[in-house]
């Protein structure tokens, strides 16, 4: 957390706390798109997507599988930028 006073040719910091002020929910880190992404990348993940979606299977049963193996909210544009 930063508390800035403005000047009328600056900022000034009157308070910088580096620590978090508040809980981390997993859920909510699953959620962040870096997060997605990171574990979308893995190649052998992508793989099996190509396989999915090469047998035919909907997308929403995709996004379900890849839900379950960890990769957390996965979007529908994160199955078309797999596809």
């Amino acid at each position: 957390m930063i508390k800035f006073i403005a000047n009328k040719k600056s900022l000034v910091v009157t308070e910088f706390i580096s620590e978090h002020s508040h809980k981390c929910y997993l859920n909510f880190y699953h959620a962040v798109p870096q997060t997605r992404r990171k574990k979308l990348a893995n190649p052998e993940l992508q793989n099996k997507v190509k396989l999915l979606f090469k047998a035919g299977v909907k997308p929403c049963k995709v996004r379900t599988i890849l839900r379950e193996d960890g990769c957390g909210k996965v979007t529908q544009r994160d199955l078309a930028n797999l596809r």
